[in-house]
């Protein structure tokens, strides 16, 4: 209800899916290609890997999207499609290798990502919660040596079902598994159709996020205010608005203003990259500017900022098969030419679906929490006013885990669906 919402500043979580589904292959295990057997990699290797992979997914989406807004999370995708990864072999792998922004040292990811999901976890008031699980239909050869893998590296649960004679009870209970893993924000992940009968094995990874703000917004000067969709379409939103000292960078020769709002225990922040033309937002997201922008974004510096934000949420399902496949990820998915002999010993399996949804919102604070947090500045005999920073146009945000150096979340807002 209302009370929960008040609570819940700034909220968001996902869930990924990669569905697999049997072959029946005769072919033998192919032969396996050698990868270095050397040096772990670092969680500094894997963060950065994840940054250049959010920067291609969300160019990919940006331009074959008929969604409009949308919001998604590339921590979950990437660290999914990893465990994969780490059991293919062949050209699959070495698709997904160059997919993924990662080393062909298989061996030595496992050290990194056992960093990761150790390292992904709340603090404070910061909610955060990532979890896999493997669904394995109950006949199926997993190799134990996967499974060790996907338990200590990915920290991921394996869970035996049915799919051969019941593949819609498996459907539900993993859409009730996942619905109460994100708080029973994401809910019927798995379609009616998506499961058949030569489904045998489905990878589950859900994030969920729920963090307050460092500074929250008074809802007593909410308003509603006019949202520009385009130059001659506008519609009303509420507004929230604060004085406050925030980062800020203005980015002249790209033409946009970027805005960090830190969340409590400035573990992560929300950065708003807003375009300085109305209408500048396929100009941000076009190749060139768009990688400049991603890779400079938090380096802000504090400045007394009058912000006005629209409340928004947002639901987003993706399938995201095509837009692997532009990354080069091709093998995965074609029934003759997949290679997951590092999971199963045979080449049998290929990916049929790889399915996010995702949810984000972004409020004030409630009532509840509000008169204990004030904000003490210090007076001074003058200063400037504050820079006005109106988010009335289409923007961009990114939800960024700092100790990481990890985008947990990444959209954008076109004005409400």
């Amino acid at each position: 209800g209302s009370r929960v919402k008040s609570v819940m500043r700034g909220v968001s979580c996902v869930v990924l899916l990669l569905l697999l589904c049997a072959v029946c292959a005769t072919s033998a295990a192919a032969k396996q290609k050698k990868y270095g057997q050397s040096n772990s990699v670092s969680l500094h290797e894997i963060s950065s890997a994840n940054s250049v992979f959010s920067r291609s997914l969300y160019e990919s989406l940006s331009t074959n999207s008929t969604e409009g807004s949308f919001v998604m999370s590339p921590v979950s995708l990437h660290s999914a499609l990893a465990l994969m990864y780490l059991g293919a072999r062949g050209s699959t792998a070495d698709q997904m290798a160059t997919g993924l922004k990662l080393t062909n040292n298989q061996d030595g990811l496992k050290t990194g990502f056992r960093q990761l999901f150790t390292s992904l976890k709340s603090s404070g008031s910061t909610h955060l919660q990532v979890v896999n699980r493997m669904y394995i239909q109950n006949s199926f050869n997993v190799l134990p040596v996967f499974r060790k893998l996907a338990r200590r590296s990915f920290r991921s649960d394996t869970k035996e079902v049915n799919f051969v004679n019941n593949h819609e009870k498996a459907r539900r209970n993993i859409n009730k598994w996942i619905e109460k893993k994100t708080g029973q924000k994401i809910t019927e992940i798995i379609g009616p159709g998506v499961l058949n009968e030569m489904t045998r094995l489905v990878l589950v990874n859900a994030v969920y996020f729920s963090a307050l703000w460092l500074q929250p917004f008074n809802s007593e000067n909410s308003r509603v205010g006019k949202f520009h969709i385009s130059r001659n379409k506008e519609v009303d939103v509420p507004m929230m608005n604060m004085k406050t000292f925030l980062g800020y960078k203005h980015v002249v020769p790209l033409g946009v203003r970027i805005l960090e709002l830190p969340y409590e225990d400035d573990a992560a922040s929300m950065f708003i990259l807003l375009p300085d033309d109305l209408e500048g937002i396929k100009n941000l997201e076009s190749g060139e500017n768009f990688a400049v922008v991603t890779s400079n974004f938090t380096d802000v510096k504090s400045e007394e900022i009058n912000v006005t934000l629209p409340k928004f949420k947002m639901e987003t399902s993706l399938d995201l098969k095509s837009n692997l496949m532009q990354l080069g990820m091709k093998d995965m998915f074609q029934t003759e030419s997949a290679d997951f002999s590092g999971i199963t010993g045979s080449r049998d399996l290929h990916v049929s679906h790889v399915l996010q949804k995702t949810f984000v919102e972004v409020t004030e604070l409630g009532t509840e929490a509000g008169a204990s947090s004030a904000v003490v500045a210090e007076a001074r005999s003058w200063r400037p006013p504050p820079l006005e920073f109106v988010v009335d146009h289409p923007f961009l945000f990114i939800i960024w885990e700092k100790r990481l150096n990890t985008t947990l979340f990444m959209g954008r807002f076109l004005g409400p669906q």
